[in-house]
């Protein structure tokens, strides 16, 4: 409780009381030692301490017939999961079709800082929330049975400390405590890896990329790390994480339950270079090291290069015994994942091409894509791309091979300086494409369809200061449709 008062009253009197007030309190309205350690936005400074305050709120609703099954691709690796159609009819004879997800996040970060002899000292400190419900078929669940509204899979169930942790240093940085789950907590670098057009597999894991997907629990959480600034570009860094959970496991609750004690400990040495028309890495890691036994090694190495007019990238990833993040356990076989992409940019055109190859379970999965992007005027943009996916499915365990081809043809106009306006068509073809009935119910098995069209359409306005809302709609051919609102505000 004092704590509480003490920090609701420094607030008010650095926000509503005169300068000479607050001097009185001990606290300045000069920046000047917010200035000295480089530390600016929403402040509130001491004599030798500044305390920092950002965060975030946004909301999201969707609405439509979307949870339903579609699949397009894979269904081990590379599936891009389009939404779906399906419906119940209930114990009256009532069809029941409609879907709704309503979600509020809520993120708070405090970083106090103060100068030591070996640089700053920071203690950061991140609340977060996230209400998230989920209702299905108007919450009827298939044979009738009254469901309700279900908590979504990000749901925290409540306030959560999502980091807390303290560093000190300057070009050579300690950090230790608590730090975000994924790659955002993480020392690892597993950038460079994103094509400069779509393709099925990268595109799969979570922000674009090669091997590693950026919620991965078993990255981040609490950690003791360590990052070094070594000259002309070069940085190393060296963390273990993942030392509190076992394969990430139970993260998403408030729950104390920890499982998988086996797997714990994330052992990150990382080799990092930034140039002006240089970046490149590569990471190297070792998962559940705490135990003296292994679970798996794995590296990621990427470069990004620019060179005039046009871009390069290329990745590769390897890990001994690859991991799913939808299982939360090891597959019993190593994985092979590399991408190349190249983008030309010329007056008034962007032409991109990517390919990506993953060997995985004695099979090799290729995609190939290519996009070209025409300016045609300063605020108006067209995208053409296509990507053809082959999944060479192990015979012995998944069945025959598939090849998936996504067309799609997308505009965004700004039509003022805050209002944007985007449109796309276009289409998943091939043996790769599934769905499911929608008379069939949830869970109906899927078969396949040949073919999936969609159309998509949406307007951005975005005012200003960190505030930012959106409305989209979104339409398929297996007779789903979705559309979505969204608004948001940042601060710092």
């Amino acid at each position: 409780m004092k704590l509480k008062s003490l920090f609701l009253g420094t607030i008010a009197a650095a926000g509503l009381s005169t300068a000479g007030f607050a001097a009185d309190l001990g606290v300045l309205t000069s920046l000047d030692v917010c200035d000295a350690l480089g530390i600016s936005g929403l402040t509130i400074s001491s004599d030798t301490n500044c305390l920092q305050i950002s965060g975030s709120v946004d909301y999201r609703l969707r609405f439509g017939n979307f949870r339903g099954g579609n699949n397009v691709g894979d269904t081990a690796f590379g599936n891009v999961d389009p939404f779906g159609a399906d419906q119940v009819v209930d114990i009256n004879g009532v069809v029941r079709d409609l879907d709704w997800d309503t979600r509020v996040r809520a993120y708070l970060k405090a970083v106090a800082a103060s100068s030591t002899d070996f640089g700053t000292a920071k203690a950061i400190i991140g609340l977060r929330q996230v209400d998230e419900w989920r209702v299905r078929n108007e919450g009827y669940a298939a044979g009738g049975a009254a469901a309700g509204a279900t908590a979504g899979g990000d749901n925290t169930n409540g306030l959560q400390l999502e980091e807390a942790y303290v560093s000190v240093g300057d070009s050579t940085v300690l950090m230790a405590g608590l730090r975000k789950r994924g790659a955002a907590g993480s020392v690892a670098n597993v950038g460079d890896d994103s094509p400069f057009s779509f393709l099925f597999m990268s595109d799969k894991v979570d922000g674009g990329g090669v091997l590693i997907e950026s919620d991965d629990r078993r990255l981040g959480g609490h950690s003791i790390q360590m990052s070094t600034d070594l000259g002309n570009g070069l940085s190393a860094s060296l963390g273990l994480e993942s030392i509190d959970s076992g394969l990430g496991s139970n993260d998403q609750n408030t729950s104390t339950t920890r499982t998988n004690a086996e797997s714990a400990g994330t052992l990150i040495g990382v080799l990092q270079y930034g140039g002006e028309s240089i970046s490149a890495h590569v990471t190297g890691l070792a998962y559940g090291i705490l135990d003296g036994n292994v679970e798996a090694y794995a590296v990621h190495a990427g470069v990004t290069g620019t060179f005039d007019m046009f871009k390069v990238r290329a990745a590769v990833g390897y890990d001994s015994n690859f991991y799913s993040t939808k299982t939360s356990a090891y597959t019993n076989y190593s994985l092979v994942n590399a991408l190349a992409s190249v983008e030309a940019s010329f007056d008034m055109f962007k032409v991109a091409v990517s390919g990506e190859v993953a060997n995985f379970n004695n099979q090799t999965d290729y995609s190939i894509g290519a996009r070209v992007t025409a300016q045609v005027t300063d605020g108006v943009s067209i995208n053409f791309d296509a990507a053809w996916f082959r999944d060479a499915v192990n015979p012995n365990a998944l069945g025959a091979q598939t090849d998936t081809t996504r067309l799609q043809a997308e505009i965004a106009a700004s039509v003022t300086e805050t209002i944007t306006l985007t449109a796309a068509l276009g289409g998943y073809f091939g043996s790769g494409v599934y769905s499911t009935d929608r008379n069939a119910g949830p869970g109906a098995a899927l078969v396949a369809v040949d073919h999936l069209y969609f159309g998509k359409a949406g307007v951005k306005w975005a005012p200003g200061t960190g505030f930012e809302t959106a409305a989209n709609l979104e339409i398929n051919s297996q007779g789903g449709y979705r559309t979505e609102f969204t608004a948001k505000k940042s601060f710092e």
